[in-house]
């Protein structure tokens, strides 16, 4: 086993020495790279917000700083031509900027817009992807549910920003309109309408779900808030 372990130190040595050295590549290339005047590089946050226009609408966050500043995220209505957004990395990009007509856009879309010109880097949120995951119901209310049919269940899918899963005998799906490391809410929650043994519960929890608007992440528990802070839904990570 030390042998082994011998043997396979300098690959690893190497390995460290490897990445360090794309590291440094990287950064030297930004530090020499020479924009246009309408070229600029931008942060792209790892979750979208929700802006108020003619109607809500999910919207990317930005900011033009060297290094990300926390509270510094501005929110932006248009899209960024030729940048393939996935939710729960922040991105590091170079953006060409283009002024529009304001008399040939709705009145509550960006006068701008922005191409990609290149993606720098792209870094996962390890705390927007904690939720992402299968969770069991433990408590409606603050108060633990004793069960003897099947006990509800969610599955939270941050990619696709999707909610599945299960009441006590019914499926449910859904979609995730809006998510963050402590903010959530649901869209219309689906369901199949087979009438269960303990409906009240399941009853209780689908209407609860519709309530949410934040949430919290202890341990292996997941616990549901209204917009008060007050406990909705309690879970249990599932292995």
């Amino acid at each position: 086993m030390m042998k082994l372990n011998i043997i396979a130190l300098p690959f690893y040595l190497l390995l460290f020495a490897a990445c360090g050295t794309t590291k440094d590549a990287v950064e030297t290339e930004i530090k020499d790279m020479v924009l246009n005047e309408d070229e600029s590089i931008i942060w792209v946050n790892s979750y979208y917000s929700q802006c108020a226009g003619v109607a809500p609408m999910p919207c990317l966050m930005i900011q033009e700083n060297e290094t990300i500043t926390e509270g510094a995220w501005k929110n932006t209505t248009g899209r960024i031509d030729g940048f393939d957004y996935q939710p729960g990395y922040k991105y590091k990009l170079v953006v060409r900027t283009v002024k529009l007509d304001p008399e040939t856009i709705a009145a509550d879309r960006a006068t701008i817009k922005r191409v990609l010109v290149k993606e720098i880097s792209k870094e996962m949120d390890v705390e927007y992807f904690r939720i992402h995951d299968i969770w069991a119901l433990t408590a409606i209310g603050g108060k633990t549910i004793e069960i003897t049919s099947q006990r509800p269940s969610i599955e939270v899918n941050a990619n696709e920003l999707r909610l599945f899963g299960n009441g006590t005998c019914n499926t449910i799906n859904g979609r995730i309109d809006l998510l963050t490391p402590t903010e959530l809410k649901f869209g219309p929650v689906i369901s199949t309408k087979k009438f269960c043994p303990e409906q009240e519960i399941e009853t209780a929890f689908l209407l609860e779900l519709n309530k949410v608007a934040n949430y919290t992440i202890k341990d292996l528990s997941l616990i549901m808030m209204d917009t008060k802070g007050n406990e909705l839904l309690q879970f249990k990570k599932v292995d």
